[in-house]
């Protein structure tokens, strides 16, 4: 949250102590941005700035799960 967003996200809800890996991808499925996080701890905030307004699609993996959530960027 939020959604649309403008330079911060934040992700509640993962599961604490398990490896998270989160991808930023645009409209046409180029990853533009990706992290690693060795251990969850719940809550991730990612600072996402210079981005053009427009659609992104975040994907998250932890452990054999993915999820892909649908994001606007907005200025």
């Amino acid at each position: 949250y939020p959604n649309p967003f403008r330079e911060v996200i934040t992700m509640d809800g993962l599961p604490p102590g398990q490896a998270v890996q989160v991808e930023l991808r645009d409209a046409l499925g180029r990853v533009l941005q990706d992290w690693d996080q060795a251990t969850s701890l719940g809550t991730q905030v990612l600072h996402l700035s210079g981005l053009a307004n427009g659609p992104y699609l975040l994907r998250v993996r932890v452990g054999s799960h993915q999820r892909d959530l649908r994001l606007l960027h907005v200025e």
